[in-house]
């Protein structure tokens, strides 16, 4: 029901445009936001697109006259704005919409989520074709191709094509060495995750995080994606 009354109202919206734009302003959230129902996340002329945030949870994304209801979450603790780009993900000449949101943030934590949508229109019908990329999806294909070792108190880090001697922790106890702290970037239509590497020890909640990073290239194809270009940074 409430996807629904959220596409309803915004489909109104996107032909009326009566919502005051907030988008990549420094006064986003202020008065008028909160007591905005649907508070305009996104704008651009070009491309026909708006996306409304529903301040409960998800977000309308509208193409003209049209528009859909998203479980996609955008509201964080720091009120950093999700990021939109279009671009040729799938190099299917046609331009797909990336949405970048910071799902968290705080006490030295963060984790973000990717989605990436493809509109269409077939037989007088609009298909829309969504796919989510969380931290824990990445995290799991990423670990199939990377590893860990701790030895000699030494932390060795490990691709089919690289090898790094990453720290030394002399006479401690290793607990666990994981990917923490997705970053997601687009560059030259090409996504990357950037991940952090964090190492607990001697019993600590709070990990080192060590210098070197690992960041790979999401190749986003046919619907699906995969990892790859492995790299320790």
């Amino acid at each position: 029901m409430k996807k629904q009354l959220c596409s309803f109202l915004c489909s109104i919206l996107c032909i009326l445009g009566t919502v005051p734009v907030f988008a990549n302003t420094t006064g986003y959230y202020d008065d008028t936001f909160f007591s905005t129902p649907l508070p305009l996340l996104y704008q651009s002329e070009e491309k026909d697109c708006k996306i409304y945030g529903v301040k409960s949870s998800g977000v309308v994304v509208c193409f003209g006259e049209e528009s859909k209801f998203f479980d996609w979450q955008w509201q964080n603790s720091i009120y950093e704005l999700p990021q939109v780009i279009f671009a040729d993900f799938d190099e299917d000449k046609k331009e797909e919409l990336c949405f970048i949101s910071n799902l968290y943030a705080g006490s030295g934590t963060s984790t973000r989520a990717l989605h990436i949508l493809d509109m269409e229109q077939s037989n007088f019908e609009t298909i829309w074709t969504e796919r989510t990329f969380t931290e824990e999806t990445l995290k799991k294909q990423l670990e199939k191709q990377i590893a860990f070792y701790y030895a000699n108190h030494t932390i060795t880090i490990k691709t089919n094509h690289q090898k790094r001697y990453a720290a030394i922790y002399p006479q401690k106890q290793m607990d666990n060495i994981t990917l923490l702290y997705p970053e997601l970037i687009v560059e030259n239509q090409q996504i990357k995750v950037i991940f952090s590497i964090g190492a607990f020890y001697d019993g600590r909640v709070i990990p080192d995080i060590l210098e070197n990073k690992i960041i790979a290239a999401i190749v986003y194809e046919n619907g699906g994606y995969q990892i790859s270009q492995v790299q320790i940074q």
